[in-house]
C-alpha cells in the first residue's frame, strides 16, 4: 500500500506567519506536520510513500531523504509548477489502490477499517469523511443511505437545511479513476474534488467513509495555534485508533431543540438555549454527541422519510452556525399501534430501534467503537431514561413541567447543564 501525501503548497493562509516555509514542513510538537504525518500511517503498517513537492522543495527532500532514517521508504514528485490536487497523480504509474492525504493534518485513523470499507464498496474513491465545526466555510458532502456520495455544496443562508459532512483530506483511489481521465488531464492541472470526484460521482461509485477518529486540519495560523494549546491534541495524534469511545446520545426534541409536541416542519426548529456550547464541551471532553431520536411522525403519515431528514438538517445547520457539530444522527421511523387515518402501514411495526428499547444506541455502539458503559443518555423523557438503562448507558433527565420519571437518574435542568456539571466532576463513575 502506497500513501501519497500532498506536500507542494506554500500555504497562502499560513505564509504571512510562517513566511519562507513549506506549509508541511511547519513545526508542530517540535516536528513539522509531514513527520508526524509519515510516523502515522507507518504505525498502520504503510511504510511506502510519495511525497508531492513544489514550493520550497529542496528542504522537505533534505530533512527525509529516502525514508530510512524514519523506516520507511519515500519518492518524491517535484511539481515544477502547480497541478491542483490531482494534476501529479497521473505521472505516479500506481498500479493499486492508494491513500492520498493532504500536507497539512495531524491524524489518527485506522486504515485497515478505512481499506475494508473501500473494497466492500467496490469504490472508485473513497473520501474519509467528518463533521465541521465550521460548516460554512467547507464543502460538505451529500450521500445516500449506504454511504454513496451524490453531491458536493456549500452552505450559505438560503440553504436552511444540511447534513453536516465534509472531506477530511483523506482519500482512497482506485487507478481505474485516473486510467478515466488520464487522456484529458495527464500534465495538466487537474483538482481532486471538482474535476476527477464531481464526474464519478455520476456513475454511483464515490462514498464517504464516515468516522469520528482524529483529523484535524491545522491549515491555518489559528488553527495551528488551537492545536498546539489543546493539552489533549498530541496524545490523540499517538492513542491507538481502535480505542473504545465514550459517548453522550442526546435525545432531539426538548433536548437539543426547543420542544414542540410532534414537528412537521423543519421552520418549528429552535435550538435550546446554549445548545450549541452544550455539545462543543461534551466533545472538549472528548465524548462523542450522538442524536437518538424517535420521529413517529412518518408512521402516522404526517411526514415523509425525507421530510424528517430534512428536519434533523436544519437541528445540524442551526448547531452550525453556533459552531457546534452533531457525530450523527439515528432515529426511528416506526410506531407500533395500528389503525389511524393516514397512517403509514409499512412504518407500523414493532421495531427494535424506537426507544425506551437500545437498537439505535447498540448500533451506533458498534459503529463507533463505543463503551456504553462509560457513557450517558440525556433526554427530557421516560423514555430516554429507560432506553439509558436498557443500553447499559447513565440516564440523564432534563427536569421538565410535562414529564415525571421515578429512577433515580442523573437529574439536570438543560444539556448544557449536564455539560457543566460533567466538566466539573460532578457525576461519580
Amino acid at each position: 500500500m502506497t500513501c501519497v501525501i500532498l506536500a507542494g503548497g506554500k500555504g497562502s493562509r499560513v505564509a504571512a506567519a510562517y513566511p519562507d516555509i513549506a506549509k508541511a514542513m511547519i513545526p508542530v510538537f517540535g516536528k513539522p506536520i509531514l513527520q508526524h504525518e509519515i510516523e502515522q500511517f507507518k504505525r498502520n503498517g504503510i511504510t511506502d510513500f510519495v511525497l508531492i513537492t513544489g514550493y520550497r522543495h529542496e528542504t522537505i527532500e533534505a530533512y527525509f531523504r529516502d525514508g530510512s532514517a524514519f523506516g520507511v521508504r519515500i519518492r518524491y514528485c517535484r511539481e515544477t509548477e502547480p497541478l491542483g490536487t490531482a494534476g501529479s497523480l497521473f505521472s505516479l504509474g500506481l498500479q493499486e489502490d492508494f491513500i492520498l492525504c493532504a500536507g497539512d493534518l495531524l491524524l489518527n485513523v485506522s486504515t485497515e477499517a478505512l481499506l475494508k470499507y473501500h473494497r466492500e464498496k467496490n469504490a472508485l474513491a473513497t473520501i474519509f469523511a467528518h463533521p465541521s465545526s465550521h460548516p460554512f466555510d467547507s464543502t460538505l458532502i451529500r450521500t445516500d443511505c449506504d454511504g454513496r456520495v451524490n453531491g458536493f455544496f456549500r452552505a450559505d443562508e438560503s440553504t436552511r437545511s444540511f447534513r453536516n459532512l465534509c472531506s477530511a483530506g483523506v482519500y482512497v483511489i482506485s487507478p481505474a479513476l485516473l486510467r478515466d481521465h488520464a487522456d484529458a488531464f495527464k500534465g495538466k492541472r487537474c483538482d481532486l474534488d471538482k474535476d476527477l470526484l464531481r464526474a464519478a460521482i455520476t456513475g454511483g461509485c464515490v462514498f464517504a467513509y464516515r468516522s469520528p477518529e482524529f483529523v484535524c486540519d491545522i491549515g491555518t495560523p489559528d488553527r495551528i495555534q488551537s492545536a498546539i494549546e489543546n493539552p489533549k491534541t498530541l496524545s490523540k495524534t499517538s492513542s491507538p485508533a481502535a480505542e473504545k469511545r465514550k459517548a453522550v446520545f442526546v435525545d432531539r426534541d426538548g433536548t437539543v431543540n426547543e420542544y414542540r409536541g410532534y414537528i412537521t416542519d423543519m421552520d418549528e426548529i429552535e435550538l435550546c438555549g446554549k445548545a450549541g456550547s452544550a455539545v462543543n464541551l461534551l466533545h472538549a471532553l472528548d465524548y462523542l454527541v450522538i442524536l437518538i431520536t424517535n420521529q413517529p411522525v412518518v408512521a402516522r403519515g404526517e411526514c415523509s422519510v425525507e421530510e424528517v431528514e430534512a428536519i434533523n438538517g436544519r437541528v445540524e445547520y442551526q448547531l452550525g452556525k453556533e459552531q457546534a457539530y452533531l457525530d450523527d444522527i439515528f432515529w426511528c421511523p416506526h410506531h407500533p399501534d395500528k389503525g389511524y387515518d393516514g397512517e403509514n402501514a409499512a412504518f407500523k411495526i414493532d421495531c427494535s430501534c424506537r426507544k425506551p428499547k437500545p437498537g439505535l444506541i447498540r448500533k451506533a455502539a458498534e459503529i463507533y467503537n463505543i463503551d456504553l458503559s462509560a457513557s450517558f443518555m440525556v433526554g427530557d423523557s421516560p423514555t430516554d431514561v429507560a432506553c439509558a438503562e436498557n443500553a447499559g448507558c447513565v440516564p440523564v433527565w432534563i427536569e421538565n413541567e410535562r414529564e415525571s420519571v421515578k429512577s433515580s437518574c442523573i437529574k439536570v435542568k438543560s444539556l448544557y447543564d449536564f455539560a457543566k456539571k460533567l466538566a466539573d466532576n460532578a457525576f461519580s463513575r
